[in-house]
């Protein structure tokens, strides 16, 4: 009985892990841009990290095509584009936004290596953001 149950969702709990392991993952980076104060913080991190991932993962069960990740990847680098644009602004001369923006666009990117299933990748990728996100705009780290 417990076989067929597991073998009946599989797909759904693959992509429930997958899921999990997004939050997770946008969690740590969400933190650390909430601890820093910035515009988008712990929820726009997790919401963005596992979006993407339920794009892809779902995507990939439900068209079994060659190319149906990528095509998902594609729509969610054009549409998190939008989303990062309008963290930009522009006021008297100085431009603020562009690393909060660059970080909702990388988290998108490593929901989608979550979605596809390259778990390590996606570790590494967030505590390369997280450590990035501690280093200081001058050089050194913050404490």
């Amino acid at each position: 009985m417990f076989e067929y149950i597991v073998s009946y969702f599989r797909a759904d709990l693959v992509i429930l892990f997958k899921v999990l392991f997004a939050l997770t993952m946008g969690l740590i980076i969400g933190m650390e841009r909430q601890r820093m104060k910035k515009s988008a913080g712990m929820r726009t991190h997790i919401i963005v990290c596992v979006s993407t991932t339920m794009v892809v993962a779902v995507a990939m069960v439900a068209f079994p095509a060659a190319d149906s990740g990528a095509r998902a990847i594609a729509a969610v680098i054009t549409g998190i584009g939008f989303l990062g644009a309008g963290q930009i602004m522009t006021t008297g001369g100085k431009i603020s936004g562009i690393t909060t923006a660059a970080s909702i666009w990388a988290n998108a990117l490593i929901g989608c290596v979550i979605g596809l299933g390259y778990y390590l990748i996606a570790f590494v990728s967030t505590m390369i953001m997280f450590y990035t996100f501690r280093m200081k705009k001058g050089t050194g780290w913050t404490r």
